[in-house]
């Protein structure tokens, strides 16, 4: 839901089911030890406002590649396209 993980230090890492249809505003904003996030939804889900903002510069939100154009192109995930990469 919104902000569910916000400001959590301690998560470094997480893995979202194939199943997933949207993040929530907020849930994983100031996690700022978040360096490798995983999603299996091989249709990108809606991401709302802030999802990772205040994460780790490191942050790398691995797709699969037989998406990751369609989250690079996708208007919500776009703003992330440079932390995107093909698991």
């Amino acid at each position: 839901g919104q902000y569910a993980f916000m400001g959590d230090r301690g998560l470094t890492a997480l893995t979202l089911p194939a199943s997933l249809k949207r993040l929530e505003a907020g849930a994983f904003r100031g996690c700022s030890s978040l360096k490798q996030g995983v999603l299996n939804a091989t249709t990108p889900p809606s991401l709302y406002s802030g999802v990772f903002k205040d994460c780790s510069s490191e942050l790398k939100i691995y797709v699969p590649a037989s998406v990751l154009q369609e989250y690079l192109d996708h208007e919500d995930w776009s703003i992330y396209a440079a932390q995107i990469v093909a698991q």
